[in-house]
């Protein structure tokens, strides 16, 4: 009944009843905040206390974690250093390293060549696998820094790349400070009424001195803790008792360590002071604060009647006219303020609808006028590509088989110099030849006219060898080896033979192009319902931002055009053929780590349409 009582009544009720019932649960809920020691306002409090708090920790602590890897640059750029990493010999600088990292606040150092072999280290076990990740990120030029375990002890380390003077990466230097009581007191600026403390992968690691058993863990503080692991700052909502009976106000957040959450920053802020304080601010402002509210709200119930419900209220009217269809409607204008912009924006507005429509009138016109021209463009385009590759077919079929002809002799004796320049032509032909059919098989595809000569028990098999003998012969004096990893009787399928393995032939023949030293791995299995067949290179690769344009017809990447031209469209072709069959083809690829192809092909698809022969 209320519900429907407010739907029904108007703005301006509504606005003066909020107003009635904010003025009386401000002065309930002050003498709330008085009656139950204001509990709940020194929890906003606190948690803003903290909030700031928590704040400037992580700056300090990223402070630190600066001069962390400042000092790991410092010790890396010591004079002879690259020298004994090259030499091995690390005698005559070890003390003085360990010296200067001594004077740095460094507690271990570890230096290793290029190999990973320790030149100069304070290391006495074997490194865990987060040194041995900020080692190898050193190793190739990445400066960064993260948490490691080291001799049972929590280390913040740093790692940089050390270089001769050719510029090349011939090791690392791996600085760390340890986390302990001191490390934390640091951080803390040494307070006694602030206790802060870093817990790493859930255990605590280290506590400021004086915390005592502050920092116990309990179920609430274990889900603040999941919380900040995935990067959220989670402070409880209910203070907590210390064991001297003072309310302190904790929180969690998040401790980034590069670029990564590594681990989290527990914070206890004792709050007896201010909830004192607060309790006598809050007594002494009550009744004033309660006399300022009336006199306000009734000063605020006048001024929105007049300059805002009122207005509001017109403007209403004014759009459901307009709403309606009455373009020529618009709204007073009273004032300047606000409520009187917004009604001369609203006329703007209807201005502007009633020019808007018939422009968009004017451009639907146009635009489907142009939608015709594009259609009938595009229909005349895939005519002609259509039209010529048919008529260049013939006269290229002549051209080889006439040239053929005299290259064996039938039309007379050749020398061996016109056979080699003959046998070019031939091998020219053909190269157009294979273009022009692309090109046709491109036009039917945009054209819709693509069909297939469906059979049924195709062996995967076969075609694969076929197409495998094909790859080998394009690395005939390349030091690349050819190897298939083929499931023995893989499924019997149905299909286009030929556009089968048109498909195999062109994904097996880039590989075999584009890889210069290495090797191509042709590999098929069946999963489920479909055959998968990769074929896998130690090529250039291709970057994220190429591998669309690979499936885009007559666009090739930088590395397909230095690797010799071609038209761009054996990919496009390629995937429209395995669609055509209910596949898919895909790739995986980093630039500078080779590429991974991969079609799929459906045992049976009900997407495949046969022509009749």
């Amino acid at each position: 009944m209320l519900l429907q009582f407010l739907k029904r009544s108007s703005l301006s009720f509504k606005l003066n009843a909020l107003l009635i019932l904010t003025a009386v649960l401000i002065v309930v809920a002050l003498q709330l905040i008085i009656n139950t020691g204001f509990s709940s306002f020194l929890n906003q409090v606190s948690q803003e206390q903290i909030t700031a708090e928590m704040n400037t920790l992580q700056e300090h602590f990223g402070d630190i974690e600066n001069a962390t890897l400042n000092a790991a640059k410092l010790l890396s750029s010591v004079p002879g250093l690259s020298e004994a990493i090259e030499t091995g010999d690390s005698t005559s600088l070890r003390t003085s390293i360990l010296l200067q990292a001594e004077s740095l606040g460094i507690d271990e150092v570890h230096i290793v060549n290029s190999d990973g072999v320790a030149i100069v280290s304070t290391r006495t076990t074997e490194a865990a696998e987060a040194e041995k990740r900020l080692i190898g990120l050193g190793l190739i030029g990445a400066d960064t820094t993260g948490l490691i375990t080291n001799d049972e002890a929590l280390h913040l380390a740093a790692a940089v790349s050390v270089k001769n003077a050719e510029g090349n990466i011939i090791g690392m230097v791996l600085t760390g400070r340890m986390i302990d009581e001191a490390f934390v007191d640091d951080l803390n600026f040494a307070r006694t009424d602030f206790h802060t403390a870093i817990i790493y992968e859930g255990e605590l690691a280290a506590q400021s001195s004086g915390a005592g058993e502050e920092f116990s863990e309990t179920d609430e503080d274990e889900a603040f803790i999941i919380q900040a692991q995935r990067g959220q700052v989670s402070i409880s909502d209910v203070l907590a008792e210390d064991a001297n009976d003072t309310p302190d106000a904790v929180g969690y957040a998040p401790l980034r360590i590069g670029s990564q959450i590594q681990a989290v920053l527990a914070v206890r802020i004792e709050l007896g002071t201010m909830l004192a304080l607060q309790a006598r601010l809050a007594t002494q402002n009550l009744i004033v604060v309660g006399a300022l509210a009336l006199i306000m709200f009734s000063s605020v119930f006048i001024l929105i009647r007049q300059n805002l419900t009122l207005p509001l209220l017109h403007l209403k009217t004014t759009s459901e006219l307009l709403a309606g269809g009455d373009l020529n409607q618009r709204t007073s204008v009273t004032s300047q303020d606000e409520i009187g912009q917004l009604a001369m924006s609203f006329n703007s507005m209807a201005d502007q609808i009633q020019v808007q429509l018939a422009i968009l009138e004017d451009q639907l016109m146009e635009t489907e006028e142009a939608r015709a021209d594009a259609v009938r463009s595009d229909q005349v385009k895939s005519a002609f590509l259509a039209s010529m590759s048919h008529e260049l077919r013939t006269p290229l079929n002549a051209v080889i088989n006439f040239t053929r002809f005299v290259i064996d002799g039938d039309t007379g004796p050749v020398n061996d110099e016109q056979t080699e320049l003959l046998t070019q032509v031939v091998a020219s032909a053909r190269h157009l030849l294979n273009l022009i059919n692309d090109v046709l098989d491109m036009s039917k595809i945009e054209a819709g006219a693509l069909n297939l000569f469906v059979e049924d028990n195709i062996s995967l098999n076969t075609l694969l060898k076929s197409a495998a003998a094909t790859g080998q012969s394009l690395l005939v004096g390349k030091p690349v080896r050819l190897r298939t990893e083929v499931e023995d009787n893989l499924p019997l399928i149905t299909g286009d033979r030929q556009r089968m393995l048109q498909i195999l032939l062109n994904i097996i023949s880039n590989a075999c192009k584009f890889t210069e030293e290495g090797e191509v791995i042709i590999r098929a299995h069946q999963q489920d319902e479909e055959v998968i067949i990769s074929v896998s290179d130690t090529g250039p690769g291709i970057s994220q931002e190429d591998q669309l344009m690979v499936f885009e017809a007559f666009k090739q990447t930088n590395t397909g055009l230095r690797q010799g031209g071609g038209t761009g469209l054996g990919m496009p072709i390629a995937r429209s053929l395995a669609e055509a069959h209910g596949g898919r083809l895909w790739l995986e690829s980093e630039f500078g780590k080779g590429a991974n192809f991969y079609v799929a092909f459906p045992v049976k698809s009900e997407a495949l349409v046969a022509i009749m022969a």
